[in-house]
C-alpha cells in the first residue's frame, strides 16, 4: 500500500518519513544557522562594548600630559603609538 496510514496520519508519508524531506542534513544546516547567528549577534554586541577603546586611551593620555605627569616627547611618542 503506498499511503500507509500510521500513528502520525497520512501526511507523515508526504513530507518524507521522520527526518522530513532533508533528513538528517536537515538538522546539521539548522543547527549551523542557529550556531552562525548566535556568533554574529555576540561579534556585534563584543564589538559595541570595546569600539572606543583608542580614543579612551588617547584622551588619557591628552589628560597625563596636561596635567604635567609626562613630557611633550613622551607624549607625542605614546600618541604616535597609539595611532598606528
Amino acid at each position: 500500500m503506498m499511503f500507509r496510514n500510521s500513528v502520525y496520519g497520512v501526511g507523515r508519508c508526504f513530507s518524507g518519513g521522520f527526518m522530513g524531506t532533508w533528513g538528517p542534513w536537515g538538522m546539521f544546516i539548522g543547527l549551523g544557522l542557529t550556531i552562525l547567528f548566535v556568533s554574529l549577534i555576540f561579534i556585534i554586541l563584543h564589538k559595541k562594548r570595546n569600539g572606543n577603546n583608542d580614543e579612551n586611551l588617547l584622551n588619557l593620555l591628552k589628560e597625563r600630559y596636561v596635567n604635567g605627569e609626562i613630557s611633550e616627547e613622551e607624549y607625542l611618542k605614546k600618541k604616535n603609538i597609539l595611532n598606528k
